[in-house]
């Protein structure tokens, strides 16, 4: 009875993980197709590099804050979905992204985060991005300060750049990527608030919380139905299952907010106070708040500031680095605008948005006009003053 038991358990764990982890079932255990570069065949388009034996080592970011390291290739996407790269002593201020072209389009260039390896080695399943098709001509591997935590004056770090392997499916790539998905390095972002949710704004995997639960339900059910187990003694198996698994998740967690504490001691460290304050990761957000004061002067906390740019994240910081001025974000793209006395329009990166100075007229996406008086126009800033009042 325990034996059967034992091995039921086992082959349920064994189901879950081939399920979660997309494993194709069908697939060798390791893959029959490889194609293998070494470092030292890649070249430095941005930033500078040095052959390291077959590696290639980055010395130092380009001067917009960036490092782009590609080669030419012949690779049917379909036949090798499968990429493992290896990076040795890579920064916890960083992230990677794979660059390529494909043979339909050679003037274009696409792209994918890679998530941080917690060790050298990290796996991506390629098949699940849309671009990853036909005959790929040439891939790169970009590093650049993690958006949204990392100023890019502190952010760089030498690192080798070791590999980069594209294989067929198999068991192990299913398992390297699932891993590396799940068990991965991650960095402070404005969806790191989600404890339990995913905070990255592309996921790859299936949910390691669901994994766990679906088997320790498993378990619990084969221990009253092969087991035999009454009441109390599943009570048991139940509570001390669930909490290995609430402990194990919760350790995986820890460690995932010890890897952002890195991060941000690594940026940080050493500074005191107000060069802090002057490290920011939107260095160009910040410079354009720091200008949109400037021109308002005292009337800062007087008037009312409508602020929109590109993205949620950008709004937020463009009104946080205002404050204490009254502003709030608007997105001229989707809602309604709602104009008030005294209001103020601030724009960042914006073409949205077309001035006639002569008519003294500001029209917008909609096609509707409202009289304006640009005060600000140093793209991609521009700061607007709407003379008419409109109701809300």
């Amino acid at each position: 009875m325990r034996a059967r038991l034992a091995v039921a358990l086992v082959v349920w764990w064994i189901v879950c993980l081939v399920w979660f982890a997309r494993i194709p079932v069908t697939a060798p255990l390791v893959p029959a197709q490889r194609e293998a570069f070494a470092g030292a065949s890649f070249r430095s388009a941005i930033g500078d590099a040095g052959i390291d034996g077959q590696a290639l080592s980055v010395t130092a970011m380009d001067d917009k804050d960036g490092v782009l390291l590609v080669r030419r290739v012949d690779i049917v996407a379909a036949e090798r979905p499968v990429l493992r790269y290896r990076v040795g002593n890579f920064p916890s201020t960083m992230e990677l992204a794979l660059v390529f072209r494909r043979a339909d389009a050679p003037g274009d260039t696409f792209s994918t985060t890679l998530t941080t390896p917690r060790g050298e080695v990290g796996t991506i399943d390629l098949a699940t991005e849309r671009e990853w098709r036909g005959r790929i001509v040439e891939v790169g591997f970009a590093a650049y300060a993690v958006a949204q935590s990392a100023p890019p004056a502190t952010a760089f770090r030498p690192y080798r750049f070791l590999d980069a392997t594209f294989e067929s499916p198999s068991w192990r790539g299913a398992l390297g990527a699932t891993a590396t998905e799940w068990f991965g390095r991650r960095y402070w972002a404005l969806m790191s608030m989600s404890a339990l949710g995913p905070d990255a704004p592309r996921v790859r995997s299936r949910s390691l919380i669901l994994f766990a639960a679906a088997g320790v339900l498993g378990s619990i059910a084969l221990a009253a139905w092969l087991g035999g187990w009454r009441e109390r003694r599943l009570l048991r198996f139940a509570i001390v299952a669930s909490v290995c698994a609430w402990v194990a998740l919760d350790l995986r967690w820890l460690l995932t907010l010890t890897d952002r504490h890195a991060g941000t001691r690594a940026a940080y460290a050493g500074h005191d106070w107000r060069q802090r304050q002057a490290l920011q990761p939107d260095r160009g957000v910040a410079a354009a708040a720091a200008r949109v004061r400037e021109a308002l002067g005292d009337k800062l906390g007087q008037v009312r500031l409508l602020v929109d740019a590109p993205s949620d994240y950008e709004r937020a910081r463009l009104v946080y680095h205002l404050l204490p001025a009254n502003a709030a974000p608007i997105n001229l793209l989707v809602y309604a605008r709602k104009n008030y006395p005294g209001v103020y329009l601030v724009t960042y990166e914006r073409d949205a948005s077309n001035y006639d100075a002569e008519k003294g007229l500001l029209t917008l996406l909609d096609e509707t006009t409202e009289p304006a008086e640009r005060l600000i126009d140093e793209p991609p800033l521009q700061l607007y003053r709407l003379r008419q009042a409109g109701a809300p």
